[in-house]
């Protein structure tokens, strides 16, 4: 009997020639196809990793079973148009959705007809009982944490988080290797999960939806991943981990990092999200990389200045006079540092976010801040949008969408906040452009040390 074809996708932007590795459908295949049942039921006919141009993706399509899209806000609206594409050919092939941009309901499957079911939350074991499903013709029913037609309406399994967590790695799997022998002149950049799971709920994050705790993956697989990533000789590192440094292991894991740099050279660059809370731990973590050159930088973010804000997304910032204490420690051991904002939350005026960057420049940074600004996505037939901006927000080319809103008031604009829905206006970055006004407002000596230190995501 021929296997059924199977396609993923996780299309990203190349910068310069490098490409993210596809972590998200990397983890899902590693796992399903270690299956005995499934390597003999399913072939995985085709991986993509870039957003090419649709037709030609589409021509590359034979005979697919299933498609599965991992779905970011950089890709969704791209992601829609080829799925449409894909079923309009192929109608008697499943369409699958999952990813940080799937919310927890099943308004995904009335916005788009083409998508027949959604994943919600970690992927491996729904995706291995939803194939077992389609195959076998068994109630989708019986799979937690999906959304799809039934005969009397959209059906939604409960959210539970399985408790399998033995999944293998796709460092491991060979999954990786596939990309690297199809595509031999991308530069990849490997991400590797050594933990799972956020404490924190900021409702921003999709961190934020897991129910479950935070697990850690095994030191061996860890180091297994690392020791394959020197072996490729890939110079920047990224970890995947919500809060590197929570835990006292995540010391074992930097000392092996760096035993690995001076045996193989390799990597050259770590980049992660540092833990909130464990200070004294992530200081000595940065200071180690950094004594070698490997510290990309310390994170010291606050998201929002706005106590109201804050308030909304259910967040607790470090006071700013630990701030200052912390920022002086970092400069005189000469670690980088950046503090990140995020553009638009819940709760922000156009003066908090002007106030909010002056505070943080007062307290002494002066090496770097970066505010990212949210480009989201919207439902059709939202009030208060216009046409025009609709056909904007979902055009799948690579035109980024409006920015979000920062007009006078309170709440303006403000859709659900997971997922960072966000109402958008033309004049969405006159907040940031007034960032660098601010110099104006510091001596001499501080506006030369900030100057084109303001970064934008």
């Amino acid at each position: 009997m021929s296997k059924k074809h199977v396609f993923l996708f996780q299309p990203t932007y190349m910068s310069a020639n490098s490409v993210n590795l596809p972590y998200g459908i990397g983890a899902l295949a590693s796992y399903a196809w270690a299956f005995p049942d499934i390597e003999d039921s399913f072939d995985l006919t085709g991986i993509f990793v870039l957003r090419e141009n649709t037709d030609d993706v589409l021509a590359r399509i034979v005979d697919p079973f299933l498609v599965g899209f991992s779905c970011y806000m950089w890709n969704m609206e791209y992601n829609k148009v080829l799925a449409k594409k894909i079923k309009d050919r192929f109608p008697a092939c499943t369409v699958l959705f999952g990813g940080p941009q799937i919310p927890d309901d099943d308004s995904v499957l009335a916005e788009c007809p083409f998508v027949d079911v959604l994943i919600h939350g970690e992927g491996e074991v729904p995706f291995l009982r939803l194939l077992r499903a389609l195959r076998d013709g068994t109630p989708l029913e019986d799979v937690n944490c999906l959304s799809f037609r039934g005969a009397e309406g959209p059906v939604m399994t409960p959210l539970i988080t399985a408790k399998e967590f033995d999944f293998p790695s796709p460092f491991q799997s060979g999954f990786y290797d596939r990309l690297l022998r199809e595509h031999p002149d991308i530069e990849f950049v490997p991400v590797i999960e050594t933990s799972r799971g956020c404490p924190n709920r900021c409702a921003y994050c999709s961190w934020a939806t897991s129910t479950a705790r935070v697990r850690l993956f095994p030191l061996e697989r860890v180091y297994a991943d690392l020791e394959w990533v020197a072996a490729h000789k890939m110079e920047f590192l990224g970890l995947a981990d919500a809060n590197f440094g929570m835990f006292p292991r995540d010391e074992e894991i930097v000392d092996y990092v760096l035993a690995l740099r001076e045996r193989t050279g390799y990597p050259k660059k770590l980049q992660t999200s540092y833990a909130k809370g464990s200070f004294e731990r992530v200081f000595r973590i940065t200071e180690k990389l950094n004594r070698v050159g490997l510290c990309k930088a310390a994170t010291l973010s606050f998201q929002t200045m706005s106590e109201e804000a804050q308030a909304n997304i259910g967040r607790a910032n470090i006071s700013l006079d630990f701030y200052r204490t912390l920022l002086k420690r970092y400069i005189e051991a000469g670690i980088p540092t950046y503090t990140e904002l995020i553009l638009g939350m819940p709760g922000e005026t156009k003066q908090s976010f002007y106030d909010g960057v002056e505070e943080l420049l007062e307290k002494g940074q002066h090496i770097s801040l970066l505010v990212h600004l949210c480009e989201c996505r919207l439902r059709h037939g939202e009030k208060g949008i216009s046409r025009k901006i609709q056909n904007r927000l979902y055009d799948h080319s690579a035109e980024p969408a409006p920015r979000a809103d920062l007009r006078d008031g309170r709440g303006t604009g403000i859709l659900p906040y997971r997922h960072l829905h966000l109402l958008h206006v033309r004049r969405g970055l006159e907040a940031v452009r007034a960032v660098f006004r601010l110099r104006l407002l510091l001596p001499s000596s501080g506006a030369a040390a900030i100057a084109g230190t303001v970064s934008l995501f």
